[in-house]
């Protein structure tokens, strides 16, 4: 048996995304998904099912919010727990300043210094640009996946936008590759 390829995925947002395309099982069994422990315990916890409305007035909407779950997913290790060293992080951030990366939230930063870390071919599924060109500029470039490549992977296609797709992914990671080419 082939094992699964290693996937990590840098914060809640990714896992939203993937629950609310109905995606989330078949990405589970496709990919060995390792998921930061600050993402887990910080981030993933409800995504929004519905925007509702409170009255009639145009602007006074809520989002409805439905639990995220992955207790049974990380029993099951079809989720793996992962924690980037104090030094893995100060590894990244030093080299982020170096060629001026963008600023990213921490679940990015736990993640992309997950994969920095990694010698076993671990691969992040990136969707915020900032996080893209961040990893890009810091030498990940080859280390990065898109949602939409990563869905494809799985045998799933489905409608996504922005720097969800494979094209506009590719576009800021190789912008950002060249970046750090011209700053060596």
């Amino acid at each position: 048996m082939t094992p699964r390829p290693r996937l990590i995925i840098p914060d809640a947002d990714v896992v939203i995304d993937l629950h609310k395309l109905g995606a989330w099982e078949s990405f589970i069994e496709t990919y060995q998904v390792h998921i930061a422990e600050y993402v887990l315990t910080e981030e993933v916890l409800f995504y929004p099912a519905s925007r509702t409305c409170l009255s009639p007035e145009p602007d006074d909407y809520y989002e409805e919010k439905r639990p995220i779950n992955l207790a049974d997913d990380i029993e099951a290790g079809k989720v793996i727990r992962i924690d980037p060293s104090a030094s893995e992080l100060h590894a990244i951030e030093e080299e982020a300043k170096r060629y001026g990366a963008p600023d990213i939230d921490d679940g990015e930063k736990h993640t992309i210094a997950a994969v920095h870390g990694d010698e076993s071919g671990l691969i992040a599924c990136l969707k915020d640009k900032a996080a893209i060109e961040y990893a890009g500029l810091i030498g990940l470039a080859e280390r990065c996946i898109s949602i939409e490549a990563a869905l494809n992977n799985c045998g799933l296609t489905k409608t996504l936008s922005g720097s969800q797709t494979d094209e506009v992914f590719k576009r800021i990671i190789a912008s950002a590759s060249g970046k750090r080419v011209m700053n060596l």
